[in-house]
């Protein structure tokens, strides 16, 4: 099974995540871990503008191109709210797309928000099929203690970044 890891962290305690990780899995492989991508806030104006040189889309070439969907996805990921306060990394995303058809495109995103390495806090799910139906099975994400339609298009912009990387498992029979 591949998936991404994304955890944020407030090293400068001022409440706003100064640094991203990105991590790519593949459970196929030992270790697991295939790439790591930090983003980071270089001038601590709460905006993240620096990410490390890195193929993250897994075309061949390490680019432009690459840092910014590497700073857009992490950006995203800001906008869950979830990060942790101190150093430990202890929240993270864990991300999983599956294509149960093998028609090259995934019909389910997976969205795991976890505490600590096996507590999961809860999930979302982003389903896109045929035809351009899309949805979103989803909590409160932003922490704004409505479950809405902000929630719901959070999760479709963070799922169609996630998409763009190409990084999913094909025929999959469970999650």
């Amino acid at each position: 099974m591949r998936y991404m890891k994304l955890s944020a962290q407030d090293y400068c305690p001022d409440g706003t995540p100064d640094v991203v990780k990105l991590e790519w899995h593949d459970n196929q492989r030992t270790p697991s871990l295939v790439r790591c991508v930090t983003v980071f806030d270089m001038d601590n104006d709460g905006n993240l503008d620096c990410a490390q040189p890195e193929d993250i889309d897994n075309d061949g070439v390490s680019d432009e191109w690459d840092r910014f969907k590497a700073i857009a996805l992490a950006r995203q990921f800001l906008e869950f709210n979830w990060f942790s306060r101190d150093q430990s990394f202890n929240k993270y995303l864990k991300v999983s797309a599956y294509d149960l058809d093998a028609s090259g495109f995934p019909e389910t995103v997976h969205l795991r928000f976890h505490i600590g390495d096996a507590r999961v806090a809860f999930s979302a799910k982003f389903y896109s099929v045929t035809g351009g139906q899309q949805g979103a099975v989803n909590p409160d994400v932003n922490g704004d203690g409505e479950v809405d339609f902000s929630d719901a298009d959070q999760i479709r912009m963070f799922c169609t970044a996630f998409l763009a990387l190409g990084w999913f498992t094909a025929k999959c029979s469970s999650a």
